[in-house]
């Protein structure tokens, strides 16, 4: 099961914030930026059987965690500039 956050939108995929992603995925174990069709989303998959609530509770509190950091990495390739920020 994935759980993902929508991060920034109007953005383009261009090889300067492809290479930033897979920079930060590097880092990450669990937790994935993605990129499609102008959108970035961050994203973490956790088990979805047996299905426990506190598991996802675990998976958003985690993304929320590490989603001002994702976003700052991101914004420092000029992409704040070109994108809008969804909340």
């Amino acid at each position: 099961m994935r759980v993902h956050l929508h991060l920034l939108s109007g953005v383009e995929g261009d090889e300067e914030i492809l290479g930033r992603m897979h920079e930060v995925n590097g880092r990450l174990p669990i937790a994935r930026v993605i990129y499609k069709a102008g959108n970035v989303f961050f994203g973490i998959d956790f088990l979805a059987a047996p299905f426990r609530a506190e598991h996802l509770a675990q998976a958003m509190t985690g993304l929320a965690a590490l989603a001002d950091v994702v976003l700052d990495d991101l914004r420092g390739t000029g992409v704040e500039a070109e994108a809008s920020v969804v909340n």
